[in-house]
């Protein structure tokens, strides 16, 4: 979506009469450049709805373009503004100066979900007068992100239903058994965490329905 000066001004107030037609200019080719290049594949700029390995959860974290972590490409910043950057090769990237840890990721894993806005910015002003920050939004890819392993989604999961029941009124041994028996007679190594939900659903459907615990755990 390109924007107008009207617009970018409306959404930039603290700067609004600092905003010029070239700095429109800038913006709006910014905008095209990065929309222009989403595709299904994980790129800079992109949005995730990543879990990291503990179980945290942020739904729009950002791809970034800078970063080199271990052996993997890029990283994932957890609540970046992102800077777009049109490369010489016209390929759009992104410098994320900060927002919250970084992570390392897997491309392979991760799962396309659509598109979504991400809000942007770039730098007007100069040395002299100094910098005044621009903020704007682009249409981006969005992906889904789960940095956990089976075994520690299916523990974290396990832990969370027993601490409803403990919270319910059971002590933890006897929680723990009304969970396992549930369980029990499905295999506890899925090949996804995507065959793992449905099994953990059950088990908390059941639960509730007998009244052993108060509300249905999502997942």
């Amino acid at each position: 979506m390109k924007y107008t000066l009207e617009q970018l001004r409306e959404q930039n107030r603290a700067y609004a009469e600092q905003i010029t037609p070239a700095l429109l200019e800038r913006v709006n080719r910014l905008v095209t450049a990065v929309e222009q290049t989403r595709t299904n594949k994980p790129q800079p700029l992109d949005n995730v709805d990543f879990t990291t390995e503990y179980g945290e959860r942020t739904e729009h974290a950002t791809i970034d373009g800078q970063s080199v972590t271990n052996n993997y490409e890029t990283t994932i910043c957890e609540h970046a503004t992102p800077e777009p950057v049109i490369k010489d090769d016209r390929t759009v990237t992104a410098y994320i100066g900060c927002g919250g840890a970084f992570y390392g990721y897997n491309a392979d894993k991760m799962k396309y979900k659509g598109t979504t806005a991400k809000t942007c910015k770039i730098y007007g002003g100069d040395y002299l007068s100094g910098y005044f920050p621009i903020y704007f939004d682009c249409t981006v890819s969005s992906f889904e992100y789960d940095a956990r392993s089976r075994k520690q989604y299916a523990e974290q999961m396990r832990e969370k239903a027993i601490e409803q029941l403990i919270g319910f009124g059971y002590d933890r041994k006897t929680a723990e058994q009304s969970f396992d028996s549930i369980t029990e007679r499905y295999e506890k190594d899925f090949k996804s965490i995507d065959e793992y939900s449905p099994i953990i659903r059950h088990a908390n459907e059941s639960l509730y329905s007998c009244g052993m615990i108060d509300d249905i755990i999502t997942v």
